[in-house]
């Protein structure tokens, strides 16, 4: 008799304790799920067509390669998960080392 009630403590407890986990992990996805509601990914259309053009500007003026050319060479590098200032320099796709930046 004395072992029923210890497996149901158990059971309850085992219950109780996964209810706690739950209850962190879902309020942990609604804290993010929140903050990406609210970030504004796009801009109004002139602002977006007026820094398009303006990357295109720039880009011509400091001879920087074209997309698919970086794209190719980025692509070689397997494994990375981030490129920094250094690593966009050394593909050697660029004339000057402040041209990157």
């Amino acid at each position: 008799e004395m072992q029923a009630f210890v497996v149901l403590y158990y059971m309850v407890m085992f219950l109780l304790i996964l209810n706690f986990l739950l209850a962190i992990i879902v309020e942990s996805y609604m804290k993010v799920r929140r903050y990406n509601e609210e970030i504004e990914y796009e801009t109004e259309f002139f602002t977006d067509l007026f820094f398009s053009v303006a990357s295109l500007c720039y880009g011509k003026l400091h001879r920087w390669p074209s997309q698919p050319k970086l794209a190719r060479a980025v692509s070689r590098l397997c494994g990375k998960l981030a490129l920094g200032y250094d690593d966009l320099w050394r593909l050697g796709l660029f004339r000057r080392q402040r041209d990157v930046g």
